[in-house]
């Protein structure tokens, strides 16, 4: 037997008991019983049709508490899985987060590396931004001495090519002149030989040397002679160099080795660049 059933069963039974208990209070009092038996026993069938239309709407609420409670298992193990599904997902969720917070460590590591490389390179462009005003300045500066250089030279340019009219004419006078001297010293020498007595220095105080430009350096103005000790060349002597019939430059020898020596230029007698092979002397032949 249903719990309802049960409850409606011990109801009745107290409904009764009332009844009876009514009935033997109007009976013992003989008051109008039939009367009030009357209306306990509607007013009984109305609570009792109360409590039964109670007890049907309980088991139909019974029933859809039931059906609802098949409703929220089915429910519930539709969530349980889809729990486990959200797990496992977690769980995902969860080793793609540390394997992010890694990355994005990674990734703020590289950031401070290049935001330092953005600091230097802007502060290098600063630099060369200053360098580059000062250079720009300087260029301007240069731009104007260029200017007033090219009047200058245009200016020495011609006052040069009237000097090297009035040079050339020097040096063939020159060239003349130390051939000269050279048959003259030769001369000089046959008749000293002949009478064999000794040259006095003080006339001939540089004896006749030729030799060869063996090397040249015009960096450190620096010419090599094929000639030295054996051959009588001491510091100080100067060589005329000189390409065919044509004159070149004079030198002074500045160290003297066995078989040759080192000369400079001297820029004030320099006419053309020295070159390996021109010849050199003393004496111009």
């Amino acid at each position: 037997m249903s719990t309802v059933a049960k409850v409606f069963v011990v109801l009745n039974l107290i409904f009764a008991v009332i009844y009876v208990g009514f009935s033997a209070a109007l009976l013992s009092k003989q008051e109008n019983w039939y009367h009030k038996y009357k209306d306990l026993d509607t007013t009984t069938l109305k609570t009792i049709g109360e409590r039964d239309a109670s007890i049907q709407k309980l088991q139909a609420e019974k029933t859809s508490a039931v059906a609802a409670e098949g409703t929220l298992r089915s429910e519930n193990e539709s969530l349980k899985t889809q729990m486990r599904d959200l797990t496992e997902v977690n769980k995902r969720v969860e080793k793609d987060n540390e394997d992010g917070k890694a990355e994005l460590g990674k990734l703020r590591e590289e950031y401070n590396v290049l935001f330092k490389d953005v600091n230097d390179q802007r502060a290098e462009n600063e630099r060369l931004t200053k360098d580059f005003n000062t250079v720009k300045d300087e260029r301007d500066e240069a731009v104007k001495v260029r200017v007033q250089v090219q009047d200058d030279f245009q200016r020495l340019s011609k006052d040069n090519s009237d000097t090297k009219v009035i040079l050339d004419d020097l040096e063939k006078r020159y060239v003349e002149v130390a051939k000269t001297n050279q048959e003259n010293e030769n001369i000089i020498a046959t008749y000293l030989s002949k009478l064999k007595l000794r040259i006095d220095e003080a006339i001939m105080k540089t004896p006749a040397i030729q030799g060869k430009v063996v090397g040249v350096s015009d960096k450190y103005n620096l010419v090599m002679l094929n000639v030295g000790e054996h051959d009588q060349v001491k510091e100080g002597y100067e060589f005329t160099v000189y390409r065919g019939k044509d004159y070149v430059a004079k030198v002074k020898v500045d160290k003297v080795y066995p078989d040759m020596c080192s000369c400079y230029s001297l820029d004030e007698y320099q006419k053309d660049k020295i070159r390996q092979g021109d010849d050199a002397g003393t004496r111009v032949q």
